[in-house]
């Protein structure tokens, strides 16, 4: 996985002021992809919606399953 890719694709939308892509401990894989975001005032955007967006550009097994938003 490139974290990059997913955090500019990810940053590309337009609720999303910024985002870090990070493993996160998964008890069966060892690390599950997780997507931490911040977003731009006055947006709102679902996890569904996020992990729909990221899926048209990057492969399956790249995109964030977790997504926490701040």
């Amino acid at each position: 996985m490139d974290p990059r890719e997913i955090d500019e694709v990810l940053d590309e939308h337009p609720a999303v002021a910024t985002a870090a892509v990070v493993g996160a401990p998964h008890a069966i894989r060892g690390e599950e992809i997780a997507a931490a975001i911040v977003l731009n005032p006055g947006s709102e955007v679902t996890e569904e919606e996020l992990q729909s967006y990221v899926r048209e550009p990057v492969a399956a097994y790249k995109y964030s399953r977790i997504v926490w938003d701040h």
